[in-house]
């Protein structure tokens, strides 16, 4: 899958994974202090991590732009050299 906005600025948000949209341009999460919040595909950087895939716990990367516009708690994302390469 190729992934659109590599910018710099990376941020990486723990959540619960609940599903995917009906035409599988957005998944939706849980987030703790934002609630339920729907993120397009289009955004995320790399891979969603499912830590526990009996409960859904995750972790997404995701432009900061994004996270603190859909008031999500976010840590700092350094990608590596590999994947700022796109590898």
């Amino acid at each position: 899958m190729t992934y659109k906005n590599k910018g710099k600025e990376i941020v990486s948000a723990e959540g619960i994974f609940l599903r995917t949209s009906k035409t599988g341009a957005s998944h939706v999460f849980e987030f703790l202090g934002a609630g339920v919040v729907n993120l397009p595909v289009s955004q995320f950087i790399k891979e969603t991590e499912i830590s526990d895939m009996d409960s859904g716990e995750c972790t997404v990367f995701i432009p900061r732009w994004l996270a603190e516009s859909r008031g999500m708690k976010y840590s700092d994302y350094a990608m590596d050299d590999e994947e700022d390469e796109g590898g």
